[in-house]
């Protein structure tokens, strides 16, 4: 669930100058070849320093040496507008929220929070400005969560089942691994969205809309699954 690129590498040059010394005829008469560089190859623009200012939600700009830019994006959201309308670095890390058994992301335009599912609290909650979303798996016991980084794995949900939910800074991103084939083969979510409408567009794309909204507050990401197998690529086999 998210919010409603390529990254440009430079790889520096490098020339290998090998200079030889022959010696012909005897030790009295010793001949050097000499080298000369008559056009020297200008070295790679080196990185000054980062520009702020230039910041956008999927990029960062340098100031190069030769007073050029370069400019790298991403695919996903890098930074978000903080408080001060500035646009501060994402980090989606969990941390302890303080007298809870929760877990909160940093610094991010959507806050995740992840906990264990207990009476009054869903182990899911995503907030988007006065928008508070929670998810949670009916008839399945979410608690004693292992969090590591921005991710956070609930094992044994399910007989055979794990969930892992990872916070991607923009959203959430929900992973059931089944490891074996006596697993469940269905799974019901029930989502709370209070002031949101669930509204599926013309491209089929589910989302959370506001009142009078033509634009989600949400998206609700299409479902895939992959079986352990893998191709000679090393990617597993995908259906949608």
């Amino acid at each position: 669930m998210s919010q409603a690129h390529a990254r440009q590498h430079a790889l520096p040059g490098f020339v290998l100058l090998i200079l030889v010394a022959f010696a012909f005829g005897s030790a009295a008469a010793l001949g050097v070849a000499t080298a000369r560089a008559e056009d020297p190859v200008a070295s790679e623009p080196s990185v000054v320093r980062e520009l702020p200012g230039k910041r956008t939600q999927y990029s960062t700009t340098y100031l190069l040496s030769d007073g050029s830019f370069r400019s790298v994006c991403y695919q996903s959201p890098v930074y978000y507008k903080d408080a001060a309308g500035d646009w501060s670095p994402i980090d989606s890390s969990l941390v302890p929220v303080a007298g809870t058994d929760a877990y909160a992301t940093v610094a991010a335009p959507v806050k995740v929070t992840l906990a264990d599912e207990a009476p009054g609290q869903k182990p899911v909650t995503v907030e988007s400005g006065k928008y508070v979303v929670t998810m949670n798996l009916v008839g399945c016991a979410e608690d004693g969560k292992l969090v590591l980084g921005d991710a956070a794995l609930y094992s044994g949900v399910a007989p055979y089942t794990d969930v892992t939910y990872t916070a991607t800074g923009d959203g959430v991103k929900e992973v059931l691994t089944l490891a074996s084939s006596s697993a469940p083969n269905l799974f019901t979510y029930r989502l709370t969205h209070p002031g949101l409408t669930a509204k599926l567009d013309e491209s089929g794309q589910w989302g959370l809309y506001a009142d009078g909204a033509a634009k989600p507050t949400f998206l609700l990401g299409a479902m895939n699954a992959c079986d352990s197998s893998i191709d000679e690529s090393g990617e597993p086999a995908w259906c949608d």
